[in-house]
């Protein structure tokens, strides 16, 4: 899933991340998802991307039509085969449509030039899967092990994944299944009015009815009059027997912690189809539209090259009191004044930042709609965040959904 990366941005616009070398990997590969087609763009260092083209000298700071046709001839010798991937299946190599000289503080890695290379592959049918095979990896600046961080990117898309020598492969799947691992549904209970109770009732209304079938002053009407008293007795005394129950107060807090979860599960879909249909299964049909636009809202941002995309690693339920239970369209609800924290990566560059973010706000929870309660379920139908702050520092919490 996605999670927001303000400050990073920040410092990326006001150009504090003039280091000498990009602060990770130095080379990093983005595979976008547009209008059912796939390109990529391998950005990297000039000094690692020219001994991958077999070139010994790099040109100069400004290029000729010679130069850059140089690097595009040898890009093309290279690329095809190493950034071929497995779209559904089959093997698709790349084709190098363009190369771009990035000079110091144009591109990703600060002061040190690089290289922006546009690829496509042609495809028969729109990817609904895709894999990668990578072999070669670059030292890591920060010392770190050699790797290759991937990122995938579509209009509601997202994924990312660093590939190393241990482990060189990777595989997207446009996953409409029901195969994540969501948090159980609370189901709403029945509550039946207590045997005794209907009993006393259906006794009061008998007599009720007997009392004026024999003191009527018709015999006829006493009769008839009677009759009615013993039915709506027992109508009396059955009714309510079938109502939906408010849970009680500290099973409203184990209901809203599991709604939240898979609230937040949800996004681990990593197309826009996947997450709304998650979020359906717990989410009233009037809240989807503003909870999706709100949580994606607050995970991506976007600056002028591209943006800052993230994933939700953990979530923890901090602190939840119930407060007074009301009736939302004539149905049970209840409400949960509820403090959570997301933690998780956010991606970069190539690069990513833990990110802890601390939420306050007002859930509503109501009961699903449901013949007598059968198959219905607790549902979210209202999310009022009052607060998010910023926190620093590593997790240690458990993944979310979990």
């Amino acid at each position: 899933m996605i999670l927001s990366g303000v400050c990073l941005l920040a410092a990326l616009a006001s150009g504090t991340f003039s280091t000498s070398k990009h602060p990770g990997p130095p080379v990093f590969l983005e595979l976008h998802l547009e209008g059912g087609g796939l390109s990529a763009v391998l950005n990297g260092e000039q000094s690692v991307l020219w001994d991958w083209f077999g070139m010994e000298e790099p040109p100069g700071v400004t290029w000729t039509e010679v130069e850059r046709a140089q690097v595009l001839s040898a890009a093309r010798g290279v690329l095809p085969q190493m950034a071929a991937l497995e779209v559904n299946g089959q093997r698709v190599l790349a084709q190098v449509r363009s190369v771009d000289y990035l000079g110091p503080y144009q591109g990703a890695y600060g002061a040190e030039p690089s290289l922006l290379l546009q690829l496509d592959y042609e495809l028969l049918e729109a990817p609904h899967q895709v894999s990668l095979e990578w072999s070669l990896f670059p030292e890591d600046s920060l010392g770190g092990v050699p790797r290759l961080p991937v990122h995938l990117l579509g209009a509601a898309s997202f994924d990312y994944v660093v590939l190393t020598a241990e482990e060189p492969s990777w595989t997207w799947h446009r996953d409409l299944s029901d195969t994540f691992a969501l948090p159980p549904v609370a189901p709403v209970e029945v509550r039946s009015r207590p045997v005794l109770r209907s009993m006393t009732l259906l006794i009061l209304g008998l007599a009720a009815g007997l009392a004026v079938s024999v003191f009527g002053s018709h015999q006829g009407r006493s009769l008839m009059i009677g009759l009615g008293g013993i039915f709506l007795a027992g109508v009396w005394s059955t009714s309510g027997a079938g109502a939906l129950a408010l849970p009680g107060g500290s099973q409203s807090l184990v209901i809203s912690e599991s709604l939240m979860r898979r609230v937040y599960a949800a996004f681990d879909s990593t197309t826009e189809e996947g997450i709304y249909r998650l979020l359906a299964s717990s989410v009233e049909p009037e809240l989807l539209d503003s909870l999706y636009q709100g949580i994606l809202g607050s995970l991506v941002q976007a600056d002028q090259g591209g943006g800052a995309r993230g994933r939700v690693e953990s979530l923890e339920i901090t602190q939840a009191e119930l407060r007074p239970r009301v009736s939302l369209s004539g149905r049970p609800a209840f409400g949960v004044q509820i403090e959570w924290v997301v933690g998780g990566l956010v991606v970069h560059f190539g690069h990513e930042h833990s990110r802890r973010v601390r939420y306050g706000g007002l859930a509503t929870i109501v009961a699903g709609q449901g013949k007598r309660g059968d198959g219905a379920s607790w549902r979210l139908a209202g999310l009022d965040i009052h607060s998010s702050v910023r926190e620093e520092g590593g997790s240690g919490m458990a993944p979310a959904g979990k």
